[in-house]
C-alpha cells in the first residue's frame, strides 16, 4: 500500500467504511423469528406472504425453552448470522413474533447486523405479560411455567421487563408494533388483565415500545397475529414503506356547479 499522510488516511479509510456499507436496496432479505415455546413453521403463512411480495425470507428455528432471551440470540448469531450473512450489503429486515422481537432487539443491540433495515414484532411483550406474572405468583404454576417456557419464561415477567426498559435508549432503526385485542379464545387468561384491552397473552399497552415509529392493533389473538392475512400485508407496508398503513389522502375541495356566462 502507498504511503499516505495523515488527511489521506483518514480519507482513505472513511472511503472504505463507505465502500463497505454500500447497501443493496433492491435484493432485500427478511428475518423472521418465532415465539416461546414455538417452531419455525408458526411463521410459515407469514414467510409465504413476504416471498410473494419479493423478499428473500430466512425463516429460522431456535430453542425458545432451554436458553435466556439473550442467549437466544447469541445461538442465532453463532448458528444462522456468520459473518459473510452480518457482513452481506443486503438490506437486512427483521420480523418477530412475541418473544421473538425481544431476540431481535438483542441481537440489534449486541451485534449491530450491518445494512439493518426495518423491524416489525407483533404481541411482544416489551413491557411483560400478566399471564407470566401470575404463573410466577404460585408454587404450582411456577414449576409447571418453568418447566414449559425455561429460562426466558422469567424475562417475560412485567417486573424483569420494566427494569429492561428503564435503560432502553433511542433506536436506530425503524420500528413498528402490531397489537391485538380478541382474547376470546383464552377463558382464563382474558381475566388476568384488570379490564385492559389483550391478546389473552399480553396487554395492548404492554406491546408498545416507548421509541416505535407506527403501531397498528388488529382484532385477533396472540396466536392468529402471524396468520392474520391483514398482518401479512401491514408487515409488508411498514418493511416497504416505514408505516403500516399509507397516509390518509387530503380531502378532496368541493365542488363548485359551473356558472352560466354573463348575458350581454
Amino acid at each position: 500500500m502507498d504511503n499516505l499522510d495523515n488527511s489521506q488516511l483518514v480519507n482513505h479509510r472513511v472511503s472504505k467504511e463507505k465502500a463497505q456499507i454500500c447497501c443493496d436496496n433492491k435484493n432485500e432479505r427478511v428475518v423472521l423469528l418465532h415465539g416461546a415455546t414455538g417452531h419455525y413453521t408458526d411463521m410459515v403463512e407469514l414467510e409465504r406472504a413476504l416471498v410473494r411480495a419479493g423478499y428473500e425470507v430466512h425463516n429460522w428455528d431456535y430453542p425458545s425453552t432451554t436458553l435466556t432471551v439473550k442467549e437466544c440470540a447469541e445461538h442465532i448469531m453463532q448458528r444462522h448470522l456468520s459473518p459473510t450473512f452480518n457482513a452481506s450489503a443486503q438490506k437486512t429486515h427483521f420480523v418477530g413474533f412475541s418473544m421473538g422481537g425481544l431476540v431481535v432487539e438483542n441481537i440489534i443491540k449486541d451485534h449491530s447486523p450491518q445494512c439493518l433495515g426495518r423491524v416489525v414484532t407483533l404481541g411482544t411483550p416489551y413491557h411483560g405479560s400478566d399471564v407470566a406474572d401470575f404463573m410466577q405468583s404460585r408454587a404450582l404454576n411456577r414449576k409447571y411455567y418453568g418447566f414449559t417456557f425455561g429460562p426466558a419464561g422469567n424475562e417475560l415477567t412485567t417486573a424483569f421487563r420494566a427494569a429492561v426498559m428503564q435503560n432502553m435508549q433511542p433506536l436506530n432503526y425503524d420500528l413498528g408494533c402490531i397489537s391485538g385485542d380478541d382474547n376470546s379464545a383464552y377463558f382464563v387468561a382474558r381475566h388476568l388483565f384488570h379490564g385492559r384491552p389483550n391478546d389473552g397473552r399480553v396487554a395492548v399497552e404492554s406491546t408498545k415500545h416507548p421509541y416505535m415509529k407506527d403501531h397498528e392493533l388488529l382484532h385477533a389473538d396472540h396466536a392468529q397475529l402471524v396468520l392474520d392475512p391483514l398482518a401479512h400485508q401491514y408487515t409488508i407496508n411498514f418493511l416497504r414503506d416505514g408505516m403500516f398503513q399509507p397516509p390518509a389522502l387530503p380531502p378532496a375541495p368541493p365542488q363548485t356547479a359551473p356558472q352560466p356566462p354573463n348575458k350581454p
